[in-house]
Parts: C-alpha cells; sequence; structure tokens
C-alpha cells in the first residue's frame, strides 16, 4: 500500500475528528478505527470483510474467524496483515501510521501508531496511550 503524499495531516485530522467518539462494535471498534486510519492514509480498506454488520463483541468475534481464521484480536490481525501485506515488526520500529496492539483492561486492542503516543477507541473518546506499552506492530507502509 502506498500512502498519499499529505497523509500526515490527513491522519491528524482524521484523529482530531474522530477525538470525541466513544467505542462502538463494528462502528468505532479498535480493529475498525485502525483500519479507518488506513483508509484515510491510503484509501484502501485493509478488513472488508469486518465491514457492516457486527455490532457486539460476539458479533465482531465470529466475523474474525470467519473472515481471519481466528476470533482472537492478535491472531486475526496477524492474518489480516500478511492478507494486505503488513509486515509485523517489533513495537520498538513502529512509526507514525503503522498498526500496533495494545493491551486495555487486559484485552489487546488494535490502535495507530502516531509518535511516542498511539491512539485507540476508549469507551468515551480515542484514548491516547504511550507507545512503550505496545506490545507489538505492523509496517503499514513507507514513502
Amino acid at each position: 500500500m502506498i500512502r498519499y503524499e499529505n497523509w500526515p495531516e490527513r491522519l491528524s485530522n482524521y484523529i482530531a475528528k474522530r477525538k470525541d467518539d466513544p467505542f462502538a462494535w463494528g462502528v468505532n471498534d479498535c480493529v475498525l478505527f485502525a483500519a479507518d486510519c488506513i483508509i484515510e492514509m491510503t484509501g484502501l480498506d485493509p478488513v472488508p470483510p469486518l465491514r457492516g454488520g457486527p455490532t457486539t463483541a460476539l458479533g465482531m468475534a465470529r466475523r474474525m474467524q470467519d473472515a481471519y481464521g481466528s476470533a482472537d484480536v492478535t491472531e486475526a490481525a496477524r492474518a489480516a496483515g500478511a492478507v494486505v501485506g503488513f509486515p509485523e515488526i517489533s513495537w520498538t520500529f513502529a512509526q507514525r501510521g503503522d498498526v500496533v496492539l495494545l493491551e486495555n483492561s487486559g484485552r489487546p486492542c488494535l490502535g495507530i501508531c502516531g509518535g511516542m503516543m498511539a491512539y485507540a477507541p476508549g469507551p468515551e473518546r480515542i484514548m491516547q496511550v504511550p507507545m512503550r506499552t505496545a506490545l507489538l506492530a505492523w509496517q503499514t507502509a513507507r514513502q
């Protein structure tokens, strides 16, 4: 995937626009938020099978199982990353715009690297999490 030339501004503006959006399955969950950020940077959707439908944790788990062979966020992200060509990397090598795996209340959660902070949906708004707490990452693209 190739990023738009102005992807940094697009990503910043998109996160700012979504900053007050609460977590919602099938709308603003961690997987779709990270995917929406990638769409904003590239114009391409990395997870089309997860769109349109699941509005519960169980529904999303079933959709991930069907599409990527696992209901586990980490394993589904690995499978989806392989499909679209996002190599898995150590979180220490993650750069702005890469997808990151975080832990939120003891559960895996996807977010997007914003530099020193990662962004992911929280219960009431987009949360900022220090990148040093990330577990791993996927390189989405390089210009």
